[in-house]
């Protein structure tokens, strides 16, 4: 079994978000349901809540999350889940800093 079996390109799409997103996908993907809703509204802090929607969403999308993921969304993304949990976009440059939060909030939505 070959040790290279993705090429460069391929390997370099499963280590970053795609930099656009077309609306069409930001709707079908990032919209949150009444599940969606169970899970991420009880969490404590407007940045986890909207990290854990975003990581919905971008599971939805790639059916993975690369890493650092939160520091290369597109801004029209994280407006359009921010604006269905009515907080400010901007909370989301302070999610990840702890890596236990970050592993404990995968394995949620993971579940």
């Amino acid at each position: 079994m070959p040790l290279d079996f993705l090429s460069m390109p391929e390997r370099t799409r499963y280590e970053i978000v795609p930099p656009t997103i077309l609306e069409v996908d930001i709707r079908q993907h990032f919209h949150l349901t009444y599940t969606d809703r169970l899970i991420v509204l009880p969490l404590r802090g407007e940045t986890n809540r909207l990290g854990v929607a975003l990581q919905i969403g971008l599971l939805r999308l790639m059916g993975f999350l690369p890493d650092n993921w939160w520091t290369q969304l597109p801004l029209d993304v994280v407006e359009f889940v921010a604006a269905q949990l009515r907080i400010e976009p901007g909370n989301l440059t302070t999610y990840g800093h702890r890596q236990q939060t970050r592993s404990d909030h995968f394995l949620l939505v993971v579940k």
